[in-house]
């Protein structure tokens, strides 16, 4: 009951998916240990609910956590409804192009499916994931798809720095109607 709370107080503050664009950001903060964890899986959950169609974990700097991370995440969402997400990343893979396939073939509006990323705040990584959005064919598919993009650990990495901001600015960039939520426990 109290994850579903806290989740509710979360989704309740982003803004109306049925808005025709929209940017969100927003912070949560935690004590350590409280269950940010939990929290940002149910707020997953429930904006997936609402039809975010793609799903992306900014998971730290480290493998250990990105994996980590990973493993909840397909325990606890995709491993309940295994029809209802495909995963960009595994837990011994941060996110590689898969081939052959552009982003527009995971964001079609007529799936019921939903695509999950769990992609390490590394600067190469990043350029790699912007770089298979930024085509053609993903710029119109993220005119029309709500994207969530969870930043575990907000405060490592992904702010005031010279290589990492950047980056996640200029994938936002990309994304008409997203949610940014950061998570941590030392804003």
């Amino acid at each position: 009951n109290d994850v579903d709370q806290a989740s509710n107080a979360v989704v309740a503050h982003t803004p109306s998916p049925s808005e025709k664009v929209f940017n969100c950001h927003g912070l949560v903060v935690g004590y350590v240990q409280s269950g940010k964890t939990s929290n940002y899986i149910a707020v997953a959950s429930k904006m997936a609910d609402l039809e975010y169609r793609l799903i992306i974990v900014l998971s730290g700097i480290h493998n250990g956590l990105r994996r980590q991370t990973q493993e909840r995440l397909q325990q606890l969402l995709q491993h309940k409804n295994s029809e209802g997400w495909h995963t960009l990343t595994s837990l011994d893979h941060d996110f590689q192009v898969p081939g052959g396939t552009d982003i527009e073939a995971y964001l079609s509006p007529n799936s019921q499916q939903r695509t999950l990323a769990v992609i390490k705040k590394n600067s190469t990584v990043l350029d790699r994931f912007f770089n298979w959005m930024d085509t053609t064919k993903g710029r119109d598919a993220l005119k029309t798809t709500k994207v969530l993009i969870i930043d575990d650990e907000g405060d490592q990495a992904s702010v005031e720095t010279e290589t990492i901001n950047p980056k996640i600015r200029r994938m936002l960039s990309l994304m008409p109607k997203h949610t940014y939520i950061a998570y941590t426990a030392t804003p």
